[in-house]
C-alpha cells in the first residue's frame, strides 16, 4: 500500500533482510509497475522512485543463495557505497554535533561536550556505525547530570572497545595525551583537505574558526588559510 500512498521516493532500508516470498513479491511489483491490494482483483498501477539499503554484500548473498539475482540486478542501478563510519572520522564531528542539537532540542536542555569527549569519538572504531554514535549521543544526553558531558560519562563499553581496537591496531599503547593529539592533527588535517574554507572546516568540526587556526598551527598542517 505504500507504493499506492508515496508521492515520490520511497526508502526501503535492510533490503538484504527479506524472506524469499517477499523478495519475489518485491519483483514482480517493480517489473509490472502495479500491485495488488489485499483482497483487490484487479492490480493498481504506481510511479515511484525507490532507494534500497543494506549492509550485506548482495554479491556475496546472491552466490550464497539467499538474495534473488533477477531482484539484485532489477534494484542495483545506480550504486552508492557508503564507507563505514570508522574509515571517515571527519564526518563524526558533524554527525555529533547535528545529533546533540537534535536531542537538546527534543529533551530541552543545553548538553555540551568536553574537547576531549569528541576526540574519543574519532579514536573508538564505531562496529555499530552511525546506529551507534547516535544511541551514544542520546544516552549521554539523558542521563549526564552537568551541562558539559565528560569522559567520564561515556559508557564502559565505548572505552573498553576503544582501548582494544586501539591496542590491536597500534600495538603497544602510549600515553593518551599522544594518542589524541594524533587523532586531532589527523582529524585537522583532513577537514581543511575537505573544506574550502578555515570558516567551513571549523563549522564541521563544531569548534570556532580561531580554536582551529591556532591547533592548525600548533599542529603547523597549514601555511595560508582563509
Amino acid at each position: 500500500a505504500f507504493f499506492e500512498a508515496a508521492s515520490g521516493t520511497v526508502f526501503l532500508d535492510e533490503i538484504g533482510e527479506i524472506s524469499p516470498g517477499i523478495q519475489a513479491k518485491l519483483l514482480r511489483a517493480l517489473q509490472e509497475q502495479e500491485i495488488f491490494k489485499v483482497g483487490a482483483s484487479k492490480p493498481v498501477k504506481f510511479n515511484t522512485r525507490l532507494l534500497f539499503a543494506t549492509n550485506r554484500n548482495l554479491e556475496e548473498e546472491v552466490k550464497q543463495g539467499r538474495f534473488r539475482e533477477d531482484l539484485f540486478y532489477r534494484i542495483n542501478i545506480v550504486p552508492i557505497y557508503i564507507l563505514p563510519l570508522r574509515e571517515r572520522p571527519s564526518d563524526i564531528a558533524l554527525l555529533t554535533a547535528t545529533y546533540l542539537a537534535k536531542f537538546n532540542n527534543k529533551y530541552q536542555v543545553d548538553k555540551k561536550l568536553a574537547p576531549d569527549v569528541l576526540e574519543v569519538f574519532t579514536l573508538y572504531s564505531w562496529p555499530g556505525n552511525v546506529r551507534e554514535l547516535i544511541n551514544v549521543i542520546e544516552r549521554l544526553v539523558i542521563i549526564s547530570q552537568a551541562e558539559t558531558i565528560t569522559i567520564e560519562d561515556l559508557p564502559r563499553n565505548l572505552t573498553r572497545h576503544m582501548k582494544r581496537d586501539y591496542a590491536a591496531r597500534k600495538g603497544p599503547l602510549l600515553p593518551l595525551k599522544s594518542v589524541l593529539d594524533m587523532v586531532e592533527r589527523e582529524v585537522i588535517e583532513q577537514s581543511l583537505k575537505e573544506y574550502k574554507s578555515l570558516r567551513q572546516a571549523a563549522r564541521a568540526l563544531g569548534i570556532d574558526p580561531s580554536t582551529l587556526l591556532r591547533k592548525a598551527g600548533k599542529y603547523k598542517t597549514i601555511k595560508n588559510v582563509e
